[in-house]
């Protein structure tokens, strides 16, 4: 569990590198029962998708698929998030993340995936799963991402 989550811009700029973020997917559809429930929001409520590839200093290093629940943050399927950060826009709608639960495991690279990331399907890759809360305990995002390179690590400070 993190308690003083960053988004990847963030996180990235603190080691003076230059991130930057290209949408590749942006859609809007339906939470279902699975999403519904975990988001707490009606199956039939809307939930917005985005697909982005991350770079550090223009060298790919992880894709990221996000899930938000479009009754929590109404219009964000019209924010270009290839330029603001999830996590700051989060906070300017008054749900600034509080903490976040992260998976991580080792992960076989799809034949597309490895593609967009200029590495062979062989290639070590890290995959993480991870859902960001606000202080309330209320989920705000859900993220499956896989990384690979320099950016395949993983620090935890006790």
């Amino acid at each position: 569990m993190s308690h003083n989550p960053r988004g990847f811009r963030d996180a990235h700029r603190h080691y003076q590198r230059t991130p930057s973020v290209r949408v590749l997917e942006a859609s809007v559809r339906t939470a279902g029962g699975f999403y519904g429930r975990f988001f707490g929001v009606d199956p039939a409520s809307d939930l917005f998708f985005v697909r982005r590839l991350n770079c550090i200093d223009s060298v790919p290093i992880s894709l990221e698929r996000t899930l938000i629940p479009c009754e929590v943050f109404p219009g964000i399927e019209e924010v270009d998030v290839s330029i603001f950060s999830l996590y700051s826009l989060y906070e300017l709608r008054g749900h600034r993340v509080a903490w976040a639960v992260e998976e991580l495991e080792a992960q076989e690279l799809k034949p597309c995936d490895a593609r967009l990331l200029r590495v062979g399907t062989d290639d070590p890759a890290l995959g993480l799963v991870c859902v960001s809360y606000d202080a309330e305990g209320r989920p705000l995002e859900f993220v499956r991402s896989v990384s690979v390179g320099e950016s395949a690590s993983y620090l935890v400070r006790k």
